[in-house]
């Protein structure tokens, strides 16, 4: 799914002392609903506080003396916010496993194109989340977009459908074509909100788990009968 980092200053730390421990977790979780009616997005802001000051010092136009010194009084004003966008499977947004040329290895090509509408609408999202930053004290300082398709949530790839219909899957997450082949990652989901689907995960893969444990126990039994 689509997102975009955005390093900010919260001006209302700016040359005080940190009043908690270094932490690398996320200090807030916001969820903004647009007025546009279109999906949500979920921002999470982290305290750069927990990352490595050298990696900043080479940054400062300063001898390290002075830079490290510098840090010390603006680093507990330094913020990172990860903004997430939904996603949803599109023809410009697959995968394909391509058989290679005789001794060659197979290739998978992975095509990921946003249209510009899509791009318009998140670009749109992002600054009325930034305005809301803005009003909290939190001044970004630019926006930096890791690229398209490299985000590390994915979903739809082997989606769960009624209709029979190749790589695909069933309500019982069979994949269509197999016996005994099961899916119980991200893989099945057709839909990928803007917050990853970690607990979704883990609640199909436990649904899953025990229905193939019960069917296991089933053909064990008539086997020994």
């Amino acid at each position: 799914n689509p997102y975009t980092y955005v390093p900010v200053v919260n001006f209302c730390s700016l040359g005080r002392e940190a009043r908690d421990d270094r932490c690398s977790l996320s200090q807030l979780t916001a969820i903004y609903e647009p007025a546009d009616g279109g999906d949500l997005v979920q921002t999470q802001f982290y305290s750069y506080r927990s990352l490595l000051t050298f990696k900043l010092m080479k940054e400062v136009p300063l001898g390290s003396r002075h830079a490290l010194r510098a840090l010390r009084l603006l680093m507990n004003a330094f913020g990172i916010l990860g903004i997430n966008h939904a996603d949803c499977p599109a023809p410009n947004k697959s995968c394909a496993l391509r058989r290679g040329a005789h001794d060659q290895p197979d290739e998978l090509q992975i095509d990921y194109a946003p249209t510009p509408a899509e791009k318009s609408r998140q670009a749109a999202h992002e600054r009325q989340v930034l305005k809301c930053f803005k009003r909290l004290g939190c001044w970004p300082l630019k926006r930096v977009s890791p690229g398209e398709g490299s985000s590390i949530h994915y979903a739809g790839t082997l989606p769960i459908e009624v209709k029979e219909r190749e790589l695909t899957c069933d309500r019982d997450c069979r994949l269509r074509g197999t016996r005994n082949v099961y899916l119980a990652d991200g893989s099945v989901f057709g839909y990928l909100p803007a917050k990853g689907l970690t607990l979704s995960i883990m609640a199909n893969a436990d649904r899953i788990g025990v229905a193939v444990s019960a069917r296991l126990a089933t053909t064990t039994r008539r086997a020994a009968a």
